[in-house]
């Protein structure tokens, strides 16, 4: 398993480089369809601690783990914001018709990745997206 941690600001500027850094990381494990992919959730997920974890305050941090093996790549996303779970929450295409801001990044993580939403000890939150490999590429 290699991995890879990465701490950053919660400010909305700095996501360019943090894709740029998820690209790079997953650049010869996943297939560029799948890795536009995984960088669309993994950005979602980012952009949603700093907009409604965090209120936009750029004081807050967040880490990011990135890691895979030969079945799956992965991500956490950490954050210190109030406890976030969308465990019992039922995704429906419809609602974002009629509200784009319904949760439309929820929708599109949980249709790339697996998500799941775990306390973080000492409050806050991981966010884990996983993704299997159907396959190498070479």
């Amino acid at each position: 398993m290699k991995k890879l941690t990465y701490q950053f600001p919660s400010q909305l500027e700095g996501l360019r480089k943090i894709r740029e850094f998820i690209r790079q990381f997953f650049l010869y494990r996943v297939d560029e369809i799948n890795l536009d992919r995984i960088i669309l959730a993994i950005d979602e997920g980012i952009s949603n601690v700093i907009l409604h974890g965090y209120k936009l305050r750029r004081d807050k941090e967040i880490e990011l783990e990135l890691g895979y093996d030969e079945n799956e790549v992965y991500a956490i996303i950490s954050d210190r914001a109030p406890l976030f779970n969308d465990k019992d929450r039922v995704f429906n295409l419809r609602d974002f018709v009629k509200n784009p801001k319904s949760g439309l990044g929820l929708y599109l993580m949980h249709r790339i990745m697996e998500v799941e939403y775990t306390p973080r000890e000492g409050g806050g939150n991981h966010l884990i997206l996983r993704k299997k490999l159907p396959y190498q590429k070479e």
